[in-house]
């Protein structure tokens, strides 16, 4: 079995939200997975930091808290990208002078006004491939890519299967910029490069930037890595996920008394069936019976009627007991039954625990035994708990 090296590559511009979790989670599963039968497999979390203006501490924090959280753990240190950004513009460079990208002067109003004038010209800059002028000016310009108008790029999806798309579609992308900041497209590839990755599993919105993507390693005559698109994650009323359909930062689900157990089990049952009875599915089980190639190609409904169903079974179960328990007593929230003896708390957990959605939820129910705690608990407690 050949070695598999993945890797989660999130940006610190927004916090971690569910979508991302579910893309480090199969990332996560299938390393390990084959690393079972290779040792040499590997899972890296790379941090994509190269947007100064929109990339914060406190967001890259998110991320690796709440990737700890979930117990969803990489291998070495953490890589981040703003460190290899004189890597990327010796690769641009290189690309330059092996005329497989060109220098490009053409102004965002002249590129504007292409577009405006022609609606379906994908190639918008070619005239400034062949201007020596241009291609001998040593400022006021950026780098891109050449894609030839010819032929067409393929790739065998593991999710999506067989997809063409034809080079004439493609624009000659911008691989560094007038500032000589590279982009995206040009770092994602080298740093995976550099980072022998050799699996790329991702969301689909993510699926153009990969003909484009291939076209580099083509002209730096670089191993391409296999792909693996997910379908999207959609809200009930079937348009992309998003905070109008309720929680979607990973904090948000600690903080509301979700499980990671239980939000696992949600996530992977997103476009796969394990054939089993019942959906409980715990990490051991998923790791013995996911394969990805049995993934939907199809966008998945993120319902938290079925996310609470299985965060109250994960609640209910006796290994996550004092999870719950150290969830109540130290959640600030809670701060009002401090004279709450624990051997209470626990009793009123025990009773309530096969009813309640999330723990945030015990906040109303002790709510109830907080005023007459002192002089009447027992048939406060009595009196509830049959109704």
């Amino acid at each position: 079995m050949h070695e598999i090296v993945t890797r989660f590559a999130p940006s610190p511009t927004g916090n971690l939200h569910i979508g991302g979790i579910r893309t480090a989670l199969i990332n996560y599963i299938i390393t390990n997975k084959i690393r079972s039968l290779n040792s040499n497999s590997k899972f890296f979390l790379r941090i994509e930091d190269t947007d100064k203006l929109r990339s914060k501490e406190e967001f890259t924090k998110n991320i690796i808290d709440g990737l700890k959280w979930m117990n969803i753990n990489w291998d070495n240190n953490i890589i981040y990208q703003s460190k290899n950004i004189e890597r990327h513009k010796e690769i641009a460079i290189k690309l330059l002078k092996e005329k497989a990208a060109y220098k490009c002067a053409c102004s965002k109003e002249d590129l504007e006004k292409r577009r405006k004038n022609n609606i379906n010209l994908k190639r918008l800059c070619i005239d400034c491939e062949n201007n020596n002028e241009i291609q001998s000016l040593n400022k006021n310009y950026c780098i891109r890519i050449k894609i030839p108008s010819e032929n067409e790029i393929e790739i065998n999806d593991l999710i999506q299967g067989k997809i063409k798309v034809k080079n004439k579609e493609l624009d000659n992308f911008i691989i560094l910029r007038e500032d000589s900041t590279p982009t995206y497209m040009l770092s994602v590839v080298v740093d995976d490069h550099d980072m022998r990755i050799n699996t790329i599993i991702r969301g689909d919105d993510h699926l153009n930037n990969t003909f484009r993507q291939i076209h580099i390693y083509k002209s730096l005559n670089w191993p391409i890595p296999k792909y693996a698109h997910l379908p999207l994650i959609h809200g009930q009323d079937g348009n992309k996920l998003s905070k109008r359909h309720g929680a979607v930062n990973i904090n948000e689900f600690k903080n509301h008394g979700y499980l990671p157990q239980a939000i696992i089990n949600n996530l992977i049952l997103l476009g796969w069936s394990p054939k089993k009875e019942d959906e409980i599915i715990e990490l051991n089980e998923i790791l013995e019976k996911f394969e990805i190639k049995d993934l939907s190609k199809s966008a998945s409904i993120f319902d938290y009627n079925k996310l609470n169903f299985f965060n109250n079974i994960y609640i209910q179960k006796s290994e996550n007991y004092d999870y719950c328990i150290n969830f109540i007593i130290n959640n600030e929230n809670f701060k009002d039954i401090s004279n709450f003896p624990k051997s209470k708390i626990i009793e009123i957990f025990d009773a309530y625990k096969d009813k309640v959605k999330f723990l945030y939820e015990f906040l109303d129910i002790f709510e109830i035994y907080k005023d007459k705690f002192s002089n009447n608990y027992e048939k406060t407690f009595e009196d509830n708990i049959n109704k």
